[in-house]
């Protein structure tokens, strides 16, 4: 019996020995990553490594004979406290207004998307190795706060919760007008615009202008073939051209070999008509089709802008805390891909993009390209913009807080830390003489 007992005691001795063993072994990462909750200091600490990545990358200009300062000097504690307690607040923002908070599976994927998509995967692998290549921080200080920006602005821009009395009212003002001739006289912004098609870059220039209460903006074959396809889908336009039309825009292929489709689409086009209300991200608003021909298109819009995200934002932010839940979600590195786009090819931009201007400006910065202005597709100038970050592969909106009014045909230019606009074209269709700075 005292043999027995003393076997089980070896036997058991051994099987504890070797758990320890395989506990310490076991890879460090998997057990803490996600198990941990960061501290906002550990997060600002993340934050500004963060920033002195993109620091270090971003342009200084020749013209510039000062050496570049330090980020210290140009990047205020208080904005890092505002870039990490923004990125917490919408966190906790999406939880109680959607429902569903954003999740370690989310956030990992939003990692592998990143590691596998990225443009610059040498500087997205200088953004991990300036987080330690710790799974957690790389989640919750880079990954996280890209992601909560997209689902909250996604999440706010259709939610009728915000923007259900101005659907109403737009609905309501819509139903009574019948026909074009009707449209100045409801309540929303009134414009008209006159594409035009242009065959050459020349024509193109020549065709930007305005003419009475007209804009014309002259547009390439393929933002024609756009265009048109939009209205033809408002106005529900059927036949052969229209379905031929929606499958070369889907394909991406422009059917050379069908010379009379663009006469045959707009000769269907309904003029005098008002469509039904339409909305995306930015407004409601119904169109109709004053004039046409064969290579013009003049079109009249009435739109009811929805209240800009910034503008809810700053008045609710303060309702909800600056910090996250502890989850109990082991996060993982991928692996970069370093496989470079062949030479002299297309690819696309991740999916989350702004909207669509014409006659805008972009400025590089070094570590992101911005879009800000220009026209939409109702010849309006706007006062908003898109930043696109080819070592995540995203794009952010601009803020719209103190944005200069809406132009195009502006000038923009990058100074080392911001981004200056001057001049333009304003919605009078009068040329500026004020301007604006954007720090990214």
């Amino acid at each position: 019996m005292r043999r027995l007992q003393q076997s089980g005691l070896m036997f058991y001795s051994c099987w504890l020995i070797c758990l320890l063993g395989a506990l310490t072994l076991w890879p460090k990462e998997s057990v803490t990553a996600g198990t941990q909750r960061l501290s906002l200091e550990e997060r600002l600490s993340c934050q500004r490594a963060i920033e002195e990545v993109y620091w270090k990358h971003t342009i200084w200009p020749e013209e510039n004979d000062s050496p570049k300062p330090p980020l210290s000097e140009v990047l205020p504690e208080s904005a890092l406290r505002k870039k990490v307690s923004e990125a917490l607040r919408q966190s906790n923002a999406i939880k109680a207004l959607w429902g569903e908070p954003v999740s370690g599976e989310q956030i990992q994927a939003e990692m592998e998307r990143m590691a596998q998509t990225s443009r610059n995967p040498e500087m997205l692998q200088e953004l991990w190795a300036a987080l330690g290549n710790d799974p957690q921080k790389i989640a919750e200080c880079l990954a996280r706060p890209l992601l909560v920006e997209r689902e909250i602005h996604g999440n706010y821009a259709y939610d009728e919760r915000f923007h259900g009395k101005l659907k109403e009212q737009a609905a309501k003002e819509a139903e009574g007008c019948n026909a074009v001739w009707g449209m100045k006289g409801l309540k929303g912004k009134y414009a008209e615009v006159e594409w035009k098609r242009g065959k050459s870059q020349e024509d193109r220039e020549l065709g930007k202008g305005r003419a009475g209460d007209t804009r014309k903006i002259t547009l390439s074959e393929d933002e024609w073939d756009k265009e048109i396809g939009r209205l033809a889908g408002i106005f529900g336009q059927s036949g052969q051209a229209s379905s031929e039309l929606t499958e070369g825009l889907v394909s991406g292929i422009h059917r050379r070999d069908s010379p009379d489709r663009h006469g045959q689409t707009i000769s269907e086009l309904p003029v005098g008509c008002v469509s039904g209300l339409q909305e995306d991200a930015d407004r409601y608003y119904v169109l109709g089709v004053l004039d046409k021909g064969h290579d013009t298109v003049r079109v009249a819009t009435v739109v009811w802008q929805k209240t800009p995200f910034d503008e809810w934002w700053g008045s609710v932010r303060g309702r909800y805390a600056q910090g996250v839940e502890r989850e109990r979600f082991t996060y993982k590195l991928p692996e970069i891909s370093s496989s470079a786009a062949p030479s002299d090819t297309w690819s696309p931009t991740e999916e989350f993009v702004p909207s669509g201007y014409s006659s805008h400006t972009a400025v590089w910065t070094g570590t992101s390209m911005i879009v800000w202005g220009g026209q939409d597709n109702s010849g309006n100038p706007v006062n908003t913009g898109g930043r696109y970050d080819p070592a995540a592969n995203t794009w952010l909106a601009t803020i719209i807080i103190n944005a200069p009014v809406g132009r195009y045909l502006h000038t923009a230019v990058w100074t080392n830390t911001e981004m200056i606009v001057w001049g333009g074209e304003d919605n009078t269709g009068l040329t500026t003489n004020t301007g604006g700075r954007y720090t990214p």
